[in-house]
């Protein structure tokens, strides 16, 4: 008999949620104690999250989820109902491990994710004319926190271990060719692109072929018309007749400053 998979859904217990709920048990003696000693026979929220010792985000997902009840009036907690609810933890509640934690975390993704993912999976251009880059200024173009760039040039990186150098003692910068050997998929590179054609006037067969080789398939001399035709491409008449286009060549450097 094949075992059944196991259920990925929202996990309703308390103590399957967070470590809160096994921190409240843990200390439910001391707490229930105090409970004791109170004369009030029911308390706000905040009362509440100050005698289990937590923040009112806790108690506030409890009484979401209809784990604790607000059963006093003005939406107070009665102290009998407090007092069961520390008690139930007491008894049943169990540790939050490590394990637990992640999957709640990645309970949305289909895996886990890599180290240093967010990394790897940026695109951006490296800032021209710089050599190297503070983790600051690489967190702003990634869109992470520089502690993340830190993390990544740190010995305890097994892999993707970006090779960070010391501007002062308490100071990292990254060089290019470091980035790029981390995580060489991240940096945007400009294609290189063939040298300028001979001549200052280029005919429009010698434009349509220069750009095919600068990744304009396709592209033929009627579409080298049409580009001067929509003033893309600046050209000048050099046949008597006028029917014959010529491209300048300050006019077709221009244009490729767009590929």
């Amino acid at each position: 008999m094949h075992a059944l998979p196991k259920r990925r859904g929202v996990p309703r217990l308390p103590w399957k949620r967070g470590p809160v709920a096994w921190e409240v048990g843990c200390r439910a003696e001391e707490i229930l104690a105090g409970l004791a000693r109170c004369p009030r026979r029911f308390l706000s929220l905040r009362c509440a999250a100050r005698f289990l010792g937590v923040s009112t985000q806790p108690l506030r997902d409890w009484i979401r989820r209809k784990d604790l009840k607000r059963d006093g009036p003005r939406f107070q907690i009665s102290k009998d109902e407090l007092c069961r609810f520390v008690k139930l933890l007491q008894e049943r509640a169990e540790p939050f491990d490590s394990d637990g934690y992640l999957e709640r975390l990645h309970r949305k993704r289909e895996r886990p994710p890599r180290r240093f993912e967010k990394l790897s999976s940026a695109r951006f251009a490296w800032p021209k004319g710089r050599t190297a880059l503070n983790p600051k200024e690489l967190a702003q173009i990634v869109g992470c926190h520089p502690s993340l760039i830190v993390k990544a040039i740190r010995p305890y990186s097994s892999f993707n271990r970006v090779r960070g150098r010391r501007r002062t003692r308490c100071r990292w910068e990254i060089t290019k060719r470091s980035w790029d050997e981390a995580f060489p998929f991240s940096l945007i590179k400009k294609r290189r692109l063939p040298g300028m054609p001979q001549g200052d006037l280029l005919s429009t067969v010698a434009v349509a072929s220069h750009l095919r080789a600068c990744g304009m398939e396709g592209a033929e001399a009627i579409d080298v018309r049409r580009l001067i035709q929509n003033g893309s491409l600046q050209a000048v008449h050099r046949s008597p007749n006028g029917r014959n286009w010529y491209v300048t060549k300050a006019g077709l450097k221009e244009f490729r400053k767009s590929l």
